[in-house]
């Protein structure tokens, strides 16, 4: 099992509490409802910090092809690559009603300047979501679409499953469309595959959310030798440096 296939578009939790309080300091908080267009492909000058929600990101085609390339959380910068000036082709909306902290370029230079975590913590967090990037182009390269969308809900319900009877429930809201969304598919190869897998006895869905099996022997996946890498999903958070005793 490839590192890319324990990826997840999640991120969140990633900047320590005193960090937030840093920043807020530095910014003024706005709230947006869910279905708001935060940023829409162009330029900015802005660092927002999510500080509660989850906002999607993603990148549109001329012909209207839709990929999602990240979902944000809590406690995470939604833009870190904005703050330089240069136009980028993403949109980011809110799934649900989001609260964030924006501060301008210029107040997180001279902040930096002063405290230098600052900008660390900037660094580390831009560092890890391009080691993201890269495990989702990794997906997207090696990986057949059947195995994308069941690596996804394998690695969904490690993160976020709640163990019920023989299975994982995901609680989270899953539409086929998002899904293909996420894997670079359409909506109804996504739903087929879905039936697939449920045929096979690997996933169920109940209530409108999914409920996948063998999460601990996952028979597509095999051990990997490779550490850490579920922090690429965000569990890691990046600015509090703990004491080695």
């Amino acid at each position: 099992m490839g590192q890319w296939e324990e990826w997840s578009p999640w991120t969140g939790n990633m900047i320590a509490d005193e960090m937030v309080q840093k920043l807020l300091m530095l910014s003024k908080v706005a709230k947006y409802a869910k279905g708001d267009i935060i940023y829409r492909e162009g330029l900015d000058n802005k660092l927002s910090l999510l500080l509660s929600g989850t906002v999607e990101i993603s990148i549109t085609s001329a012909s209207g092809r839709k990929r999602t390339i990240a979902i944000r959380e809590a406690r995470a910068f939604i833009d870190d690559v904005l703050v330089d000036g240069i136009y980028y082709a993403l949109t980011i909306t809110c799934l649900t009603p989001v609260e964030i902290a924006i501060c301008e370029h210029d107040v997180l230079a001279k902040a930096g300047y002063e405290d230098p975590s600052i900008l660390d913590c900037m660094l580390r967090s831009l560092i890890l979501k391009l080691q993201g990037l890269s495990f989702y182009l990794a997906g997207q390269t090696f990986e057949e679409v059947e195995d994308r969308v069941y690596f996804l809900l394998v690695n969904l319900a490690k993160k976020y499953g709640i163990k019920t009877g023989n299975g994982y429930l995901i609680e989270k809201n899953l539409t086929h469309q998002f899904i293909a969304d996420i894997v670079g598919s359409t909506r109804v190869r996504v739903t087929q595959i879905l039936k697939n897998l449920i045929s096979e006895g690997l996933l169920d869905k109940i209530d409108g959310k999914f409920i996948v099996f063998r999460v601990e022997d996952c028979p597509k996946c095999e051990k990997t030798n490779l550490p850490n890498s579920s922090r690429y999903c965000g569990e890691e958070i990046i600015v509090e440096k703990k004491s080695e005793d």
